[in-house]
C-alpha cells in the first residue's frame, strides 16, 4: 500500500505542482493539471484507504487552490475533483478543521465586506456540499469542541446566503450533524439555537420544513437543549 501510495503521489506531483500557484493564470495548465489528476488518480483512488492516505498527503494543496486560486474555473474544477476523491476516503476526520476554514473564507462575508469572498455562487454551495460530505463520513468524535463553534458559525454565515442553495445546503449539514449524534449539541445549544431560529421563519418552504426536520431529529434521541 505504501509503495503503491508514494508512487501515485510522484505520478501526480507535477499536476499538484500546477495547482501551488494560485498568481498563475495559464488557464490551459491548469486545466490540464486537474484532468490528469481524474484521469491518472481516480482509477486507484476508488479504494477507500489509499483515498484516505492520498487526500493526507493533498487535502492542504486542494483547499488551498479553492481558497486562493485567481481563475475560477481552476477553483471550480479542483473542488469537484476534491468533493469526489471525500466521497470514496475512508476517513475524513483530518480535513475537518482546514474545510471549515475554507468555508470561512471564501463563503462567509468578512467584517466590514457585503459580499463573500467567492462570487461564484455555484462555488460557495460546491464548498458547504464539501463540508457536509465530510462530516456525513467522519467519526462523531472527530467533532471536537472548537469544530463544533466552527460548525455553527459556518451554518449561522450561510443561511444569510442571497443563494437559496447555498442556505438548503446548511440546512442540510446541521441534518448530517444530527444524524452523527456528535455530543457538541448539547455544549452549543443556544448557538444552534440563533442558526436554527432564522430557518423556521424563512421564505422558502424547504427550508422551514428543514428546520423543523433538525429539530424532530434532535429531540427523537433527547439531546435538546
Amino acid at each position: 500500500m505504501a509503495d503503491s501510495l508514494q508512487s501515485l503521489l510522484e505520478t501526480l506531483q507535477p499536476s499538484l505542482l500546477v495547482l501551488q500557484n494560485p498568481n498563475s493564470i495559464d488557464r490551459t495548465a491548469k486545466r490540464l493539471a486537474i484532468g490528469n489528476l481524474r484521469e491518472c488518480g481516480m482509477g486507484k483512488l476508488k479504494d477507500p484507504e489509499t483515498a484516505r492516505d492520498f487526500l493526507q498527503n493533498t487535502h492542504t494543496i486542494l483547499l488551498n487552490c479553492i481558497c486562493q486560486d485567481r481563475v475560477e474555473k481552476c477553483r471550480e474544477q479542483c473542488l469537484e475533483f476534491t468533493y469526489d476523491a471525500f466521497s470514496y476516503s475512508s476517513d475524513t476526520s483530518f480535513a475537518l478543521a482546514a474545510t471549515l476554514e475554507l468555508c470561512k473564507k471564501r463563503v462567509l462575508i468578512a467584517p466590514k465586506m457585503r459580499e463573500p469572498e467567492e462570487e461564484s455562487e455555484e462555488i460557495r454551495l460546491g464548498i458547504v456540499r464539501l463540508l457536509n460530505l465530510l462530516l456525513s463520513k467522519c467519526s462523531a468524535q472527530a467533532i471536537k469542541p472548537a469544530i463544533a463553534d466552527d460548525i455553527v458559525q459556518v451554518v449561522q454565515g450561510c443561511i444569510k446566503d442571497k443563494f437559496p442553495d447555498v442556505q438548503k445546503e446548511a440546512c442540510c449539514v446541521l441534518l448530517t450533524i444530527t444524524e452523527r449524534k456528535s455530543s457538541y449539541i448539547g455544549y452549543f445549544g443556544d448557538k444552534i439555537t440563533k442558526a436554527v431560529t432564522p430557518i423556521l421563519r424563512h421564505k422558502h418552504a424547504i427550508l422551514r420544513t428543514l428546520g423543523i426536520q433538525f429539530i424532530h431529529y434532535s429531540r427523537s434521541w433527547n439531546v435538546w437543549w
